[in-house]
Formats: C-alpha cells, sequence, structure tokens
C-alpha cells in the first residue's frame, strides 16, 4: 500500500502504474478499498478525465496513468484504489454453471438493431477471439438463438470445463463501433476441494504471493491464510507455476464458512501490492462456485 502525504489546501498527483495489457482499457479511481464496488464508486476516469478537483492523464507510453487531486481537504485523507477495465462494458451478467453441464447466457440490446449480426467474444473481441456469431448459429461446444421479439440474444455452452471459467462479452454490430454486454461466468463443481487460480506477470516471478480473506487490500499480506514462504497451512495448499506466470491456492474440506470474499496477492518492491478478487460461495454439501 502506497502511502502519500500532502498538505490542506494544496493538491497531491497519485502515481498508478499498470501492465502493458491494459494500455486501451479504462482506467479509474475510487475512494476506499472495496475492488468489488470500485468501478462503479470511481471518482474519476479515463473516458472523462475532468471531475471537479480530480483530474486523471494517462502516460501509455511508461504505462502510468496519474490522478491530481487539487484544493485538498480532511475529509480527502483515506484510502484510495485504482483498477482498469474495458472501457465498452455496459453492465455486467453474471451466471453460474457446473462442471460437465451446459449454461445458459443471455444478454438483452437496444431496440433498433433486430436485424444486426450479434456475436459472443472474450479477451479485445478482436477476429480471434469471437467464438460465435448469430450468422452460424452452432460451432464446437457453443450455440447462438437471437429472439428479436424480446431482444435477447443467448449463447448456449455446452460441457463446461475449468478453463471456460471467466469473462466474456455479448457483441451488437453497429456503424461507427460495436456495443458489448460484459459476462462473468462462474463454475460450479460438486466436490469436497476447491482451487483458485491467481495469475501474475513476469515481474512478480520471483515475489511473495500470499492469499487472503475479505477485500481489504492495506491488511491483506499481514492476515493472509497462506503464503508462498510457508505452502501449507492447514486446509490452505499454495502452488507456483512460474512458467504458466500462474500460482494457486487449494482449500480442502470445504464448509459453508469457507464462504466469502479473497484476495490474491503478489508483493512489490514498488510499494503496490498487486490484488486480483475472487468471490467462493459454498452452495451446500459437496458443492461450491467461484466467481
Amino acid at each position: 500500500m502506497n502511502k502519500i502525504q500532502s498538505i490542506e489546501e494544496g493538491s497531491v498527483t497519485i502515481s498508478c502504474p499498470y501492465d502493458s495489457q491494459f494500455v486501451n482499457k479504462l482506467k479509474f479511481l475510487c475512494r476506499g478499498n472495496r475492488p468489488s464496488t470500485c468501478r462503479q464508486q470511481a471518482v474519476i476516469t479515463s473516458s472523462n478525465t475532468q471531475n471537479g478537483r480530480f483530474r486523471l492523464s494517462d502516460d501509455r507510453k511508461s504505462r502510468i496513468f496519474t490522478v491530481t487531486i487539487s484544493s485538498l481537504t480532511l475529509k480527502d485523507s483515506g484510502s484510495y484504489l485504482s483498477l482498469s477495465f474495458v472501457i465498452s462494458a455496459e453492465g455486467l451478467i453474471e451466471v453460474f454453471g457446473y462442471e460437465g453441464r451446459g449454461v445458459n447466457v443471455s444478454c438483452h440490446y437496444d431496440q433498433g438493431y433486430e436485424n444486426s449480426k450479434k456475436y459472443f467474444c472474450m479477451n479485445d473481441c478482436g477476429s480471434s477471439d469471437i467464438l460465435i456469431t448469430t450468422k452460424q448459429k452452432n460451432k464446437g461446444k457453443y450455440s447462438i438463438t437471437d429472439d428479436k421479439n424480446n431482444r435477447i440474444v443467448t449463447v448456449t455452452i455446452s460441457d463446461l470445463q475449468s478453463h471456460d471459467a471467466g469473462k466474456y462479452w455479448c457483441g451488437v454490430t453497429r456503424w461507427g463501433k460495436d456495443t458489448y454486454s460484459e459476462v462473468k461466468l462462474h463454475q460450479c463443481r460438486h466436490e469436497g476441494s476447491v482451487t483458485i487460480s491467481c495469475p501474475y506477470d513476469s515481474q512478480s516471478i520471483n515475489k511473495l504471493k500470499f492469499l487472503c480473506r475479505g477485500n481489504r487490500p492495506s491488511t491483506c499480506r499481514q492476515q493472509a491464510v497462506i503464503t508462498s514462504s510457508n505452502t501449507q497451512n492447514g486446509r490452505f495448499r499454495l502452488s507456483d507455476d512460474r512458467k504458466s506466470r500462474i500460482f494457486t491456492v487449494t482449500i480442502s474440506s470445504l464448509t459453508l464458512k469457507d464462504s466469502g470474499s479473497y484476495l490474491c496477492g503478489v508483493q512489490r518492491n514498488s510499494g503496490f501490492d498487486v490484488f486480483s478478487a475472487v468471490e467462493l460461495k459454498v452452495k451446500g454439501e459437496r458443492s461450491f462456485c467461484l466467481c
């Protein structure tokens, strides 16, 4: 956690470094320390770079965006979070499916686009990221239908596997710029253990990795339930695949009390620990979902 001090009536600039994969993504700053609500409560974003006393500047060459707060008051003291997401998101659709079964993803679109092509994609929705379109109907494990009366396009994914969990987009072809609805697919299983995967960048290969409960980055490392320096702690076991740059934490003998928010963390020498959020929902005996 980076600590910044300034004087009342002065100004302060908060520097927020980011990885190369986020160069073209939306950046934003929010007050508090809850990643799950940060975007909705942002005080400023890179799509609106001036908001009262807040001003945002994005240096894409150096991969650092900065937020300047002017005319500081005592009320400005506190915690802030900086995060990045795809710019074109128009709300989040959350879907839960069980491994080995099928799941339906339904996305609503605006009036006037009944005859436009719709598609389902991942990553940056480039040509190689498109999984299926309404011109194809069926493609591998994906099928798609378009209810033009209710303006809902539905994608069915069959035989869900662990690697299917993650973020997707429902796209609608429009003149000038397509529109997208963000979809998050959560995978559920019937087991007594769960493995949480935490990807990290190449700069963090030799850094300390850790997992903590809750959603407070400022105290996560101190309250970690397990770290890469102590890879076994009761029901928690940590494994670090440096080649793939993913560390995993396995929780065995799951109980309902294991439900809740977790943060994957990587210690950085710069003072900024890096986090990704995970939500675990234990739905009953030997059944859970990862969010």
